[in-house]
């Protein structure tokens, strides 16, 4: 039996005729399984903090600095991130001058396991789910 492969084949009959291919492709995904889920991953926390830092404020502008689009969020002052997932697992804010309210964007940060805004001036609730 001869399998004859075009160009307009479903992806289950490409690894019939491309088993090397289909081979390299599951060793590939095994190496990085979720490197598109981690990019996702990386853009929500990256758009949480974000809101955070837009709904706070400070008389030196201490997070503008700092706190930019240009460098890695898991750089930023004040937070911790995951070594295997670059996401956001502490946000430790502490003995800024910092006022405000806490965006509910920050309930999308999944891996967040300590928060501390010790001596700052925050109102209002820490948010448990986005609205």
């Amino acid at each position: 039996m001869s399998i004859i492969c075009k160009s307009n084949i479903l992806f289950l009959n490409t690894m019939e005729c491309y088993p090397f291919l289909f081979a390299v492709v599951q060793f590939v995904l095994l190496l990085f399984p979720s490197s598109s889920l981690t990019m996702h991953n990386n853009l929500t926390d990256l758009s949480a903090l974000l809101a955070f830092k837009a709904r706070i404020s400070g008389p030196y502008n201490i997070l503008s600095t700092n706190w930019t689009a240009n460098n890695s969020f898991c750089s930023w002052s004040g937070i911790s991130c995951s070594r295997r997932r670059q996401r956001v697992v502490a946000l430790n804010i502490v003995n800024l001058p910092l006022y405000g309210t806490i965006a509910p964007q920050v309930a999308n940060l999944s891996f967040l396991s300590y928060l501390n805004f010790t001596n700052n001036s925050f109102v209002g609730p820490v948010p448990d789910s986005t609205a």
